[in-house]
């Protein structure tokens, strides 16, 4: 068992090294090329971008969270090495995936006529419907060969594809970049992301044949399990078209009430709070293989231990994103973008709790999705959805942009955010859930105070745009931590994990 959780930390500690570094390099490709975008193309132009991302990630429940339930399956055919039951299912896999691409292709091209009636903007509708069309082709030709890199994340092998992210992504980058100031044409910029995603994909294939070559094989998957699947994929379908709704109907709201135009202005804080949440992406993704493996082999009173430790860990890191951004996210805009691009400090405020609240749920979906809750959730973010979409109008209608955004955070707290833990808690672990939320609400209160204390300071500095952004990075830094680490230092969790660390730096 020892020998386990060793290979177990070893494989997460590497996945994330790479992870990290592979993001670093994404992250400044992608700063260099949003920052090119907004100066050379106008704001419609990136209102459109993140419109049509938008409809095409609504578009993705076609999936019907299949990708969840491929990983969890694998993880104990890969644990036994059971080559002939992986065979078996990643051969059925790649059938479903084909019709998945092929559905969302024909439902993406019945929802060309009513684009006119989404989009309002400055652009010619030849145009228009282009780039959907571009778009649509992205999103198709990303679920041709997704299903091999399924292999590859369950057997905790994620660092792997983290290195062709980062070469593609480079590559993607620069070549948008050049395009931009050599054309300043979007329709070669969009041509450029088709490329390199067929590319990235065709390389992860390949790897994966080279690491798996029993998956050159046929063998038929038996209807036993060929029902199982089905089962766990309705479950998940209503759940990932819940999440979905509730996450991607935001432009669809902003651009129908107020602009398309408007949707660019989001979009930018959008991006920067996308390159945050690509690092806790990391961490999560990092682990995954790792918990499916713990969850597998390991006694209950184990996995709440790991639980609890990911759990203060991700709260830590929610906790201090979200005072980061709450603090910084003007002040860098400013001089980043300038004066016309910045968001009402409310909005700027409902936005960070819209980063907070999914962000400290990532160790409930990680256990859930690795423990098999796939029944006891199904509908859950169904319901968070319904009330989003009502919530969204009503609230776009008065209060605007920031009311559209108001309503998913009361949506996620009055639905999954509270069940979902609690019914892990209940069904994994036999425990109360009540101390998980009282650690979130005392981080939530972290992020109020120490925003509260360090916009205090800058009033009191004044120091100028360029001051007052240092000095708010500094604190940023320093106060939220000191804060976070006086709440947990001296708890269970803090000790296991600081014991994780310091065994890692020794051997």
């Amino acid at each position: 068992m020892d020998n386990k959780r060793g290979s177990r930390f070893q494989n997460t500690w590497k996945n994330f090294r790479f992870g990290v570094a592979a993001q670093i390099v994404i992250t400044l490709l992608g700063f260099v090329s949003r920052t090119i975008f907004i100066h050379v193309l106008s704001e419609d132009y990136l209102g459109v971008n993140g419109l049509y991302a938008s409809i095409l990630n609504v578009l993705s429940l076609t999936e019907l969270g299949l990708s969840d339930i491929v990983v969890y399956s694998l993880y104990k055919p890969l644990a036994e090495g059971n080559e002939k039951q992986l065979t078996a299912l990643m051969g059925y896999y790649k059938t479903i995936y084909r019709i998945i691409a092929l559905a969302v292709a024909v439902i993406g091209l019945a929802l060309v006529p009513v684009l006119r009636l989404l989009v309002k903007s400055e652009i010619d509708q030849y145009h228009l419907v282009l780039y959907y069309l571009m778009f649509l082709t992205n999103s198709v030709c990303s679920y041709l060969l997704v299903y091999k890199s399924s292999i590859i994340h369950a057997d905790q092998k994620r660092y792997l594809i983290s290195r062709y992210e980062m070469l593609f992504k480079f590559l993607t980058v620069a070549l948008q970049v050049v395009c931009l100031l050599a054309f300043r044409n979007f329709t070669v910029y969009l041509f450029i992301q088709i490329a390199m995603t067929v590319t990235n994909n065709l390389f992860i294939s390949r790897k994966a044949d080279q690491l798996y070559p029993f998956l050159k094989k046929k063998e038929p998957l038996d209807q036993e399990k060929k029902k199982s699947i089905f089962r766990d994929v309705r479950y998940m379908f209503s759940y990932k078209a819940g999440g979905q709704l509730l996450n991607s109907t935001d432009n669809l709201y902003i651009s129908s009430l107020i602009s398309t135009a408007t949707c660019g202005l989001y979009d930018n804080y959008l991006m920067i709070q996308g390159m945050v949440s690509a690092y806790t992406t990391i961490i999560s993704q990092s682990v995954l293989g790792s918990l499916g493996n713990l969850n597998a082999t390991a006694e209950p009173r184990q996995k709440k231990q790991v639980f609890d430790a990911y759990s203060m860990a991700f709260s830590w890191i929610a906790t201090f994103c979200s005072a980061a951004l709450l603090v910084m996210y003007n002040p860098f805009i400013l001089l980043w973008a300038g004066e016309k691009w910045l968001l009402p400090m409310q909005t700027v405020a409902v936005i960070c709790l819209n980063f907070f609240l999914p962000n400290v749920l990532v160790p409930v979906w990680n256990f859930r999705n690795t423990t098999g809750l796939f029944r006891e959730t199904k509908n859950i973010l169904l319901y968070a959805a319904a009330i989003n979409l009502v919530l969204s109008y009503l609230l776009g209608v008065r209060w605007g942009l920031t009311g559209i955004l108001a309503a998913t955070s009361v949506s996620r707290l009055l639905t999954s955010f509270w069940f979902e833990p609690y019914i892990l808690h209940k069904k994994v672990f036999g425990t109360s859930s009540m101390p998980f939320f009282l650690r979130q609400a005392v981080h939530l209160s972290i992020v109020v105070v120490s925003f509260l204390l360090i916009s205090w300071v800058g009033r009191l500095a004044a120091l100028g745009p360029w001051g007052d952004f240092f000095l708010k990075g500094i604190l940023c830094v320093m106060i939220p931590n000191v804060l976070i680490l006086a709440v947990n230092g001296k708890t269970e969790s803090f000790r296991y994990l600081k014991n994780k660390v310091l065994e890692k730096f020794r051997s």
